[in-house]
C-alpha cells in the first residue's frame, strides 16, 4: 500500500520534472536521467511508472497542452466579457502574445518541438492531435474570433476570405516561433527592430486585409 501511495505522489512530480526539462533544456535533449534528477526519484522508478521514455513524454505533453489550453480559454473569456466586436477581440488576442510569450517565448517553442519530436520518432501524430484537439488551441481561438468578426460585420467578407484566414493561422504562429528562436539565438546581433515593431507591422497588414 505504501508503494502505491508513493507512486501516486511521485508521478505528478515526474510529470512536472519532464515539463521543466521541455522548457529549459528542450524535448529532444530530455532524458530519463535528467527527469529523475529533477524529480528526485530513481530512473528505475520512472520505468516502473511509465515504461518507456516515449510514454512519459507523451503523458507530459498532454498535461502541458491542457495548461496551454486553459490559459488560452481564460484569455478568450476575458475578451468575450469586454463586449468588443470580433475584429477588436481578434487583434487584442494577437497583441496579447507580446506579453504571453516573453522573454524568449518558451511555450511557443515547446509546442513546436512537440510536433518535431513526434515526427522524428515516428510516433503517430494522431496521439499528439488528441492531446491538442481535446483542448483549446491558439488556432481554435483565432478561428472563433475570426468567425465572430465575420458574423458581426467587423471583418469584411471578401471572395478570398478563406485564403486570408489560412494566411492568418499559418503566418501568425510561424512569426511567433521565428521571433522566439531569433531572440534566443541572435541576442548578440545589434538591431533597432523590436518585437513590438514587428507585431505592429503585422497588425497593419492584417488591418488592410480584413478590417471592415
Amino acid at each position: 500500500m505504501a508503494s502505491v501511495d508513493q507512486r501516486e505522489e511521485n508521478m505528478p512530480r515526474v510529470i512536472e520534472a519532464a515539463i521543466w526539462c521541455f522548457e529549459n533544456i528542450g524535448i529532444e535533449k530530455t532524458t530519463r536521467v535528467l527527469i529523475a534528477k529533477q524529480a528526485g526519484v530513481t530512473v528505475r522508478s520512472l520505468q516502473r511508472y511509465f515504461g518507456t521514455l516515449e510514454n512519459l513524454i507523451v503523458e507530459a505533453i498532454g498535461v502541458y497542452m491542457q495548461r496551454y489550453s486553459d490559459s488560452l480559454q481564460s484569455e478568450l473569456n476575458q475578451l468575450v466579457e469586454s463586449n468588443a466586436n470580433g475584429y477588436e477581440q481578434l487583434i487584442a488576442f494577437l497583441r496579447n502574445h507580446l506579453n504571453y510569450y516573453r522573454p524568449d517565448m518558451p511555450a511557443s517553442l515547446v509546442v513546436h518541438e512537440m510536433e518535431l519530436y513526434f515526427l522524428k520518432h515516428d510516433i503517430p501524430l494522431t496521439l499528439l492531435y488528441q492531446k491538442i484537439f481535446n483542448s483549446k488551441t491558439q488556432r481554435s481561438v483565432i478561428g472563433e474570433l475570426f468567425k465572430k468578426g465575420l458574423d458581426d460585420g467587423s471583418i469584411k467578407k471578401r471572395s478570398d476570405i478563406e485564403v486570408i484566414y489560412a494566411y492568418l493561422v499559418t503566418t501568425f504562429p510561424g512569426m511567433i516561433i521565428r521571433i522566439s528562436m531569433m531572440g534566443a539565438a541572435y541576442k548578440h546581433v545589434p538591431t533597432t527592430v523590436t518585437t513590438e515593431m514587428i507585431f505592429d507591422k503585422y497588425i497593419e497588414i492584417l488591418d488592410s486585409l480584413i478590417k471592415a
